[in-house]
């Protein structure tokens, strides 16, 4: 059974009334395990965030936060008719540097833990595996993480979350520039597209300015990082339809 250290965060509130765990969202820190765990735990701080669960490099698992209580870990967030992630999810933050000159690959040991944990909480809670899902996911115009170094393949592999592309290893990149991915697109490819992204679970803001291209990144980061330095229509359309074949 997977040890885990309890460092209990002030970092939490009740859940609404009605509501239940029915996802699992995936972070990364951005920084070191001695800050992660001060931010995490930090309940003075003007901007208190906190997750139900760490884990740090070595894969040691550090529990914050009851399972029962609503930890602040999503924020502004939404997915299909959800809004408010927080108070329907589990999160689980790995430490990790994320993007910048300093990024680099979830370990081995970080990895195994979060695949046991994560076996674990959706057996108990009845998670659908399409629910398990990146921060990036539910928050697309603010966040990248976990990032495109994280092995989604890996968890689904081990029979966590939903993954249908071959690619052997996650691709590392930046920011994707906008104008150099969608200049050959159709405006009819991207409309067939943002419908597909809708009907998965991607939600638009259609009061930011960038429209498609932070929730086509999420989805490529996640999904299909193969396509993630020259995407086109077909390949995106041909995954979200196998994807959309699961539901």
């Amino acid at each position: 059974m997977l040890r885990r250290r309890w460092i209990p965060s002030p970092n939490f509130d009740e859940r609404p009334n009605g509501s239940r765990i029915e996802f699992l969202i995936i972070h990364y820190t951005a920084c070191d395990f001695d800050l992660s765990l001060k931010i995490l735990t930090d309940g003075n701080s003007e901007n208190r965030v906190s997750s139900h669960y760490l884990i740090d490099e070595s894969g040691e698992v550090y529990h914050l936060v009851d399972e029962e209580k609503r930890a602040w870990h999503a924020g502004v967030s939404a997915w299909k008719k959800y809004q408010g992630i927080n108070a329907f999810s589990l999160g689980i933050e790995l430490v990790n540097p994320g993007h910048g000159p300093h990024c680099k690959a979830y370990s081995l040991p970080q990895m195994n833990s979060l695949i046991e944990l994560s076996k674990d909480l959706i057996q108990r809670y009845q998670i659908r595996k399409e629910f398990i899902l990146g921060h990036a996911d539910i928050a697309p115009y603010r966040k990248i993480d976990p990032g495109s170094f994280f092995d989604w393949k890996m968890m689904s592999d081990a029979g966590v979350g939903v993954y249908v592309s071959n690619v052997p290893r996650p691709q590392a990149v930046s920011r994707l520039n906008s104008e150099g991915v969608l200049k050959n697109w159709t405006p009819q490819e991207k409309e067939l597209v943002s419908k597909y992204l809708s009907n998965w679970g991607y939600v638009f803001d259609k009061t930011q300015p960038e429209g498609l291209m932070p929730v086509l990144e999420a989805f490529l980061a996640h999904y299909c990082p193969e396509h993630i330095f020259q995407p086109n229509a077909t390949d995106v359309l041909a995954v979200l339809q196998r994807l959309l074949r699961l539901q």
